[in-house]
């Protein structure tokens, strides 16, 4: 599974807002602009946050307009791609397999 911010949403395909607050987040954040899934939300100010950037945010994923359609549908494409993944049990079965094979 590909993980962005939280794995949860993208694997349900849902436009997400990203906070960078820590680490990882400034290249999740600019990683989810870049793949058109959603927005860096506090780009101007992390890691603080600020109440018009974020409703700008907010009201360019949620407005009725055709870059809010794009959101929408990129992400349920990564959603797909996510949900096709075999994820952390693939990952497991394959090590074990590949473990037991060498014996």
């Amino acid at each position: 599974m590909v993980r962005f911010a939280n794995g949860t949403l993208s694997r349900a395909g849902i436009p997400q807002i990203i906070l960078a607050q820590w680490f990882d987040l400034y290249e999740i954040a600019a990683r989810v602009e870049y793949l058109g899934i959603g927005i860096y939300g506090n780009q101007s100010v992390a890691p603080d946050i600020d109440a018009a950037e974020f409703g700008a945010a907010v009201s360019r994923l949620l407005s009725p307009s055709e870059e809010a359609e794009r959101f929408s549908r990129k992400a349920k494409e990564i959603g797909e791609i996510c949900r096709m993944a075999p994820g952390k049990k693939g990952a497991v079965a394959k090590i074990l397999e590949l473990v037991e094979g060498g014996r």
